[in-house]
């Protein structure tokens, strides 16, 4: 009957599933249902608009400076290192690989994407997962790793010259600016670390059937 009524044969197969008298080959949790229906729902991702994901960006930094000072604070309060550098490639690169990857890997966005309305997904709209996630953060937070190894490779030229803080900025925004030489209209304005961990950033758009 559900066949004759041009239901879709996915969702054919989710009802299906529901209705197995054995509970073990029921779906265990409403999550893993809600994960079931989501490619079946009236929406179509689509490219990202790039101001979305540059606020969710600034956004997501808001978040991770708040953490990075908590974490910086421990580190030379308890007198952990007196390195500056490395102090900071601690609190920046730990903190920030372990909430993208987490939070893009299992659920598709953290805060700043959630508040955006845009997701991390795979090529097959779905949320990409640890490891892809795990891939696309590591080669995104490059140009914060590589700056700050030059800054501790010269911190003692550097130290105390004015010039430190904007030619380390500086330096981060030319390398973040080379992560993105990849990104066309054609591949959804994809930077080397989607690129590189096949993923892609984009919102849910309602599917506007005609009215025949």
């Amino acid at each position: 009957p559900l066949v004759a009524r041009g239901v879709p044969a996915d969702l054919i197969t989710v009802i299906r599933r529901c209705l197995i008298d054995d509970r073990a080959g029921r779906f265990a949790t409403y999550r893993q249902l809600a994960a079931a229906l989501e490619p079946l729902g009236s929406t179509i991702a689509v490219p990202a608009p790039v101001g979305r994901r540059i606020v969710a960006a600034v956004l997501d930094a808001i978040v991770l400076f708040v953490i990075m000072a908590v974490v910086l604070a421990f580190e030379f309060g308890a007198r952990l290192t007196r390195d500056v550098a490395t102090g900071f490639l601690v609190a920046i690169v730990g903190p920030g690989l372990l909430y993208w990857s987490l939070c893009e890997g299992l659920r598709g966005r953290a805060l700043g994407k959630l508040a955006l309305g845009v997701r991390v997904v795979d090529a097959k709209d779905q949320a990409p997962g640890l490891a892809r996630a795990l891939a696309r953060n590591v080669v995104f937070l490059l140009p914060v790793i590589i700056t700050l190894r030059l800054a501790g490779t010269f911190w003692a030229a550097l130290h105390g010259s004015p010039w430190l803080w904007p030619t380390m900025f500086g330096t981060c925004c030319a390398l973040f600016g080379l992560l993105f030489t990849t990104a066309r209209r054609r591949n959804d304005w994809s930077g080397l670390h989607e690129v590189t961990s096949g993923t892609r950033v984009v919102r849910l758009q309602p599917v506007r059937r005609a009215m025949g």
